[in-house]
């Protein structure tokens, strides 16, 4: 919008919503400028790429599957390595394919199975080779969850859609 008194609710209604985001994600801060949770995911690993200087991104099989579409796409594009971690009954579990070269660990909560993923155990393992958390979190849960960011998630994105946007 053009014209001030327009601009001025809509700031405002922007900053209402990455100061709620933020609450429930127990994060400093939230960025409402990404179109959806797949593209925002794949443009948090980007940036772990570039804050560490390393290739590979370890995923969770408990991502769903068009996030990780998603990730390898914009991957792909750039030359940079996804790595798929196995979960055992819903829950991601083999994090032995973290190495020097992982960026960031990236975990979904709850998961695509619908699983409540161990944060504490994602954070462990990330900080075990040096890589960023990266937690792909339900806002809506995190109402009811710890929130990530209490586990030392990095970054933390989410899709509001379930906010009722239409």
């Amino acid at each position: 919008p053009y014209q001030p008194e327009l601009s001025q609710g809509y700031l405002q209604t922007i900053y209402e919503f990455q100061t709620m985001i933020a609450e429930l994600y127990g994060m400093e801060v939230a960025n409402a400028s990404m179109y959806d949770g797949a593209t925002a995911m794949a443009e948090a690993a980007i940036l772990t790429h570039g804050i560490k200087g390393r290739g590979t991104f370890a995923v969770s099989r408990g991502v769903p599957p068009n996030y990780r579409q998603v990730l390898d796409t914009y991957s792909w594009s750039v030359g940079l390595k996804v790595k798929e971690i196995d979960t055992t009954d819903g829950e991601t579990s083999d994090y032995s394919g973290l190495d020097e070269d992982t960026a960031c660990v990236i975990v979904q909560y709850p998961n695509f199975f619908g699983v409540i993923e161990d944060l504490a155990r994602a954070r462990a393992e990330a900080d075990r080779v040096g890589a960023a958390l990266i937690v792909v979190a339900d806002p809506t849960a995190c109402a009811l969850l710890k929130p990530p960011g209490e586990f030392g998630a990095d970054i933390c994105v989410g899709n509001s859609q379930r906010f009722g946007v239409p």
